[in-house]
């Protein structure tokens, strides 16, 4: 079980919440894209309680061996806050998702 998100992209490779809203109900899916950022569980074990760095090291290589190109690994950024906010805004994304490498998986909203 993989935790990713589902995206439209524009014409400049961005995420566009407005296209994927059309996508989905006029059914054209064919090119949307699948970002991957977590890996909850792999061939029945539970990695839930891992770290986000082992859980994603294993998301990584099992991606590896997958040669389309409509799922995609999100690199884990190893810089501040601000910085990542600073960048999302500029680049007008919805949001983002931040992890403690060190923390397991937890469900919703956490400190961690």
């Amino acid at each position: 079980m993989i935790d990713g998100e589902v995206v439209a992209l524009d014409a400049h490779g961005a995420p566009d919440f407005a296209a994927l809203q059309a996508a989905l109900s006029e059914m054209k899916t064919k090119d949307l894209i699948f970002y991957a950022f977590d890996l909850l569980f792999q061939r029945g074990a539970d990695l839930r309680s891992e770290p986000l760095a082992k859980r994603k090291a294993e998301l990584q290589k099992m991606l590896k061996r997958h040669t389309g190109s409509r799922i995609r690994y999100v690199e884990h950024l190893n810089t501040g806050g601000e910085a990542i906010l600073t960048s999302a805004c500029k680049m007008s994304l919805e949001g983002i998702v931040s992890k403690k490498l060190d923390a397991p998986y937890r469900s919703g909203r956490s400190d961690d």
